[in-house]
């Protein structure tokens, strides 16, 4: 086996490992658009809109502390971790960061 051969291989196998610490979990990164009673749609920082299904396993949290689907918000950032189940991602996490603090001025903008 060449030098080429075997740098490779080894890079290959490492790529494979990866694929299978993540165990078939997709992670989604990006700012909800929409929620109702048994989805989230999330807009992701590159790429279309994404919708992923929840359920009575999913586990929600914001700022390490548990809350349900009735606490995600339009705007919320998320990082969710979900699988592909039915051919739908159906969200295993949900992460939520700190809700988005409004304006002083109730996000009035000033008139010039």
């Amino acid at each position: 086996m060449t030098a080429t051969s075997r740098i490779v291989f080894v890079t290959a196998s490492l790529l494979a490992l990866g694929a299978f610490a993540h165990g078939g979990v997709e992670h989604l990164k990006g700012t909800v658009t929409r929620v109702d009673g048994t989805s989230i749609t999330l807009a992701p920082e590159k790429g279309p809109p994404v919708v992923v299904a929840t359920d009575a396993k999913t586990d929600f949290s914001r700022g390490g502390e548990k809350v349900t689907l009735k606490d995600v918000a339009v705007g919320d950032k998320a990082v969710i971790h979900a699988v592909e189940h039915d051919e739908k991602l159906l969200a295993q996490i949900v992460k939520l960061g700190a809700p988005a603090k409004a304006a002083p001025d109730g996000g009035a903008r000033s008139k010039p």
